[in-house]
């Protein structure tokens, strides 16, 4: 896609106490259309798990991230 802007940052988060690896890309369109696609992974013993948030709109993406950081693990 020509003229798109693409900009990501990678770091670590603590959710329900525990490390999970984070990365985040930011889409910015020719037509001004922006896309944020956040994910979120973590090996638990031989198992991986990876949540991925998607939105266009930052008010959704905060709640639906602040909602994860709420949830628990064990």
């Amino acid at each position: 896609m020509p003229n798109t802007e693409l900009d990501s940052i990678s770091s670590k988060q603590l959710i329900s106490g525990l490390e999970f690896d984070s990365f985040e890309i930011n889409l910015n369109y020719e037509n001004g259309e922006k896309l944020t696609t956040k994910s979120f992974r973590r090996i638990f013993g031989d198992k991986r798990i990876s949540i991925n948030i998607l939105y266009r709109n930052k008010a959704i993406g905060k709640k639906l991230i602040e909602s994860l950081e709420k949830s628990k693990f064990e």
